[in-house]
């Protein structure tokens, strides 16, 4: 996501956390876009996340619950939502398709 802001001159600061630690510290996927990505999986989301960043994107449904139970009562990310869901297509998990399928998604 930071690497199509940065193409279309947006001055944007992307975050990337999970909300599980299924894969912490491991290497990102290696099936990407041609997309630099210079770091390890992080630690879990944190309350603090929820209440630093203007928004929230959740990678599903089950993702998206888990923030929305998270947050805590004043904090300020109202704004999470589904990744994609502002488009007229809505939502589509790109994880398991095949490559080709992937890159029409980015």
């Amino acid at each position: 996501m930071a690497h199509e802001a940065k193409k279309e001159g947006l001055d944007i600061y992307v975050y990337s956390a999970g909300t599980a630690n299924y894969h912490e510290g491991e290497d990102p996927d290696e099936r990407s876009h041609d997309i630099p990505i210079d770091h390890l999986a992080r630690t879990v989301l944190c309350e603090g996340d929820l209440t630093t960043f203007d928004y929230i994107l959740a990678s599903d449904i089950q993702n998206l619950g888990t923030l929305q139970r998270m947050a805590p009562g004043d904090s300020t990310a109202t704004n999470i939502f589904i990744l994609g869901s502002h488009e007229e297509s809505g939502f589509e998990n790109a994880f398991f398709r095949s490559a080709l399928q992937r890159r029409s998604v980015l």
